[in-house]
């Protein structure tokens, strides 16, 4: 999947936080992002779980195992 150097000032992504949301399965999670970013292609279209990044907001998102990280992202409602 290409990412647009244009994301952020050098063409690297910046690490903003982790989302305050928790899911059992990767599935979930990415069922989870496609309900509230119907605008965007779903989460695990390339089957990476690597969400594109969204041109309004500048994000993406990636699955990861949960290790006690503090979530500081807003989760969707």
């Amino acid at each position: 999947m290409p990412i647009n150097p244009e994301v952020s000032a050098g063409g690297f992504l910046e690490h903003v936080g982790y989302l305050r949301a928790v899911f059992r399965r990767k599935e979930d999670a990415c069922s989870y992002y496609d309900k509230h970013n119907p605008h965007m292609r779903p989460l695990n279209a390339h089957k990476t779980f690597i969400s594109d990044w969204d041109p309004d907001t500048r994000l993406l998102y990636i699955v990861r195992i949960f290790h006690g990280e503090k979530m500081t992202v807003a989760s969707w409602h």
